[in-house]
């Protein structure tokens, strides 16, 4: 009776998850940018424009405006946020809504000037970074320093030197003999080196307390307070572009020192320097925690607080933010990319020219915060720069490899009101009514739609993790970056599937035993990995290491890249009880090259999917009890493929062009593996979902798939 009622409520689950697959909420459908320029906005060519998109099922336009040359913005006429506009906009999302469509609003060239308006106008609002000048003298010498016009001195010391670093323990201290900016010091005996640490004012202070809320009511609240009736439903999207604070990392505000000895137990000043100069085994301790108290003052004063409106207005919070998956650039932009980018409900990115290679990284990372922090979308602004000669064919190309990497909300770039507009070259094309293809692009829009919807429900499935190397970057070490993207990179074109992991996220998970030969697992947010690698990291959090050595014990595999990590935040270099941990830990499992980590991962993990052929990439994702894979051929040539799927039960094929389920001929079933013979168009891609409700289909003929 228990196993009738099984297959019965499965049986039930798949018939309404099909159903809903044919006719997909129209809130999956593709919402483009719609830029407001070029000539004087009507209401006859708005409510004509949205009548096309309506027909070929576009439900969604973002509200954009496009800059000078000089980089301001084009206000357009009547100009963004006069009376006139609003009263348009107005009109414009009563309109929407008369047509069953979305309407949001994009910030490019308006936010960053909001904040350096903001800076201007309260005090404490004024950013800062830090900087350093130095100098090196021996005994009996002078030196004179002088500090940048408009710093503040926060440290000056004088450090013993020694042929390995600085010496914190021999150290002097300074600052009161700075005068005016200047320094005259005339050094002891010994070799010795000053170091003067200031703080220099610049752009908008996101550590403030007051920083979120300030911004809240100068970009959010005048649409609250004008489209009441409208937020979160008409009004139901707002699209953060290349936020940027006018300072960048190392940030600096007067928040931080007493913050720092409150979170962290010491005082920061004395060891500023150890941002730039090795000042013995406690310097990357230092530059972990001093990175995480000002991630930290970002994320509670601005990021949460912004996020936090939006949630409880019901508007989805996208963005495009400086990074973009280099990891390097989002952390000078934002501190730990992870960490600040969770605060949205659709992290994304760019993808600009379909000519060119996809946006893998920016894709990875983004839908990874999705995965770990339960966020419903992950945004593909795409495909601007492509030139006006791009052709369907080239753009389902494009969207099939962004969705297997984990993109599921299509934001065409752009959606021009007038050609005039359209000047804006580098920005180009119009996907829309302008191409001679348009009048057959529903089809298109539909499949996109069908996709966009069954790729974000359920959670996600993978075999493999992939440390952040955050830390890495925090300690003043570089190239984890670069060894994370590329292992990530050869891993899915093996058909091997992974989400990055931030330490956050890998301390809160639960390693569990695996049965019998099985692996064991790291679950965490509704997912599970059998694999865990640390990508050439020489620093990591020590809870990263505490939860890896748990998950090694219960059977999980633990790999380190090229050579193991050297210190943590605990106490920075040197520490027995680290060394101690990495010897059990590491014991005969550093991998030195990619070949030899996937033959590590192959010879200890049942995959979830295998392909035999290379450049053959699956997203897994569990819909209900349905294990639904989404398999991608990313090669220029047609491909006939043995496909190994880790799932029991019915194979079927689901046919987002047309909304329509048939069996999957020719599967065969060996334990939990189920293996199906598939023919891959170039850059096609198929939808292969496995319902446990009946047995598989008998052996027959192969599955042709475009």
């Amino acid at each position: 009776m228990q196993v009738s009622n099984r297959r019965a409520t499965e049986s039930t689950a798949r018939a309404a998850l099909l159903e809903r697959f044919r006719s997909p909420p129209s809130d999956f459908a593709p919402i483009s940018f719609y830029f407001w320029n070029g000539e004087k906005l009507t209401r006859e060519r708005l409510s004509w424009q949205l009548e096309q998109l309506r027909a070929q099922g576009i439900l969604g336009t973002i509200i954009s405006y496009i800059h000078r040359p000089d980089g301001t913005i084009d206000p357009g006429d009547p100009p963004v946020f006069s009376e006139d506009w609003w009263a348009l906009f107005g009109w414009f999302l009563q309109e929407s809504k008369r047509l069953g469509m979305r309407v949001g609003v994009q910030d490019y060239c308006i936010v960053n000037p909001m904040l350096e308006a903001l800076a201007s106008e309260h005090t404490e609002l004024r950013g800062a970074e830090l900087g350093q000048v130095h100098g090196r003298v021996s005994g009996g010498e002078s030196l004179r320093l002088e500090l940048p016009e408009g710093a503040t001195a926060l440290a000056v010391r004088a450090y013993r030197t020694t042929a390995e670093s600085l010496r914190l323990e021999a150290s002097l201290d300074l600052l009161a003999s700075l005068s005016a900016g200047h320094l005259e010091w005339s050094a002891p005996d010994g070799d010795w080196c000053v170091v003067a640490v200031y703080g220099i004012e610049r752009g908008f202070n996101p550590l403030h307390p007051r920083s979120g809320a300030r911004a809240i009511e100068r970009l959010y609240a005048p649409f609250e307070a004008r489209c009441a009736d409208e937020i979160g439903h008409t009004l139901a999207v707002f699209f953060q572009d290349e936020l940027d604070f006018g300072n960048s990392t190392p940030r600096w505000s007067a928040e931080v020192s007493n913050e720092f000895k409150r979170r962290k137990g010491y005082d920061l000043e004395p060891e500023l320097a150890a941002l730039w100069f090795d000042l013995g085994p406690r310097s990357e301790k230092v530059r972990i925690d001093y990175a995480d108290v000002v991630t930290q003052l970002s994320e509670d004063h601005y990021f949460k607080p912004v996020f936090d409106w939006h949630e409880r207005h019901g508007t989805l919070f996208g963005h495009d933010n400086l990074g973009r998956g280099d990891m390097v650039e989002g952390h000078r932009a934002y501190g730990d990319y992870f960490r600040t980018m969770r605060w949205f409900s659709a992290p994304g990115n760019d993808d600009p020219h379909l000519q060119g290679p996809r946006r893998f990284a920016g894709f990875k990372v983004n839908s990874s915060i999705a995965h770990l922090y339960g966020r419903p979308r992950v945004w593909n602004e795409g495909f601007y720069g492509s030139g006006w000669g791009i052709t369907p064919k080239q753009l389902l190309a494009a969207l099939n490899e962004d969705f297997v990497y984990g993109a599921t909300l299509f934001n065409p770039h752009a959606l021009y009101y007038t050609t005039f507009g359209g000047w804006w070259e580098w920005a180009s094309p119009d996907f829309h009514f302008r191409q001679p293809y348009w009048p057959l692009t529903g089809p298109l829009w539909q499949y996109v739609t069908r996709l966009s919807f069954l790729l974000s429900i359920g959670h996600h499935r993978c075999d493999l993790a992939v440390l952040y190397p955050i830390t890495d970057l925090e300690a003043g070490f570089s190239g984890a970056e670069e060894t994370a993207a590329g292992f990530g990179r050869r891993a899915m074109d093996d058909g091997l599937d992974f989400d990055f992991i931030d330490f956050e996220s890998l301390e809160r998970a639960v390693a569990v035993a695996g049965e019998s030969h099985e692996a064991g697992e790291l679950r965490v947010a509704g997912g599970s990995y059998r694999a865990l690698v640390f990508p050439a990291v020489r620093a990591v959090r020590h809870s990263s290491l505490v939860k890896a050595l748990e998950f090694k014990r219960a059977g999980g595999a633990v790999i380190a890249l090229g050579f193991a990590p050297m210190c943590s935040e605990q106490t920075g270099r040197d520490d027995p009880e680290f060394g101690a941990m990495l010897e059990e830990l590491f014991d005969g499992s550093i991998v030195v090259d990619e070949v030899a980590a996937l033959e590590h991962l192959n010879n200890h993990l049942e995959r979830d999917f295998v392909a035999d052929t290379a450049n053959i990439c699956a997203l897994h994702r569990m819909i209900d009890g349905l294990d639904t894979y989404f398999v991608f051929n990313r090669s220029d040539q047609r491909r006939h493929v043995t496909a190994q799927f880790r799932a029991k039960g019915q194979a079927e094929l689901w046919d987002a062009w047309t909304g329509e389920a048939r069996p999957a001929m020719g599967a065969t079933l060996e334990g939990w593996q189920q293996r199906l013979e598939l023919i891959l168009e170039p850059h096609g891609a198929q939808l292969v979902v496995f319902s446990q409700d009946a047995a598989p289909s008998p052996p027959t003929a192969q599955v042709e798939v475009s």
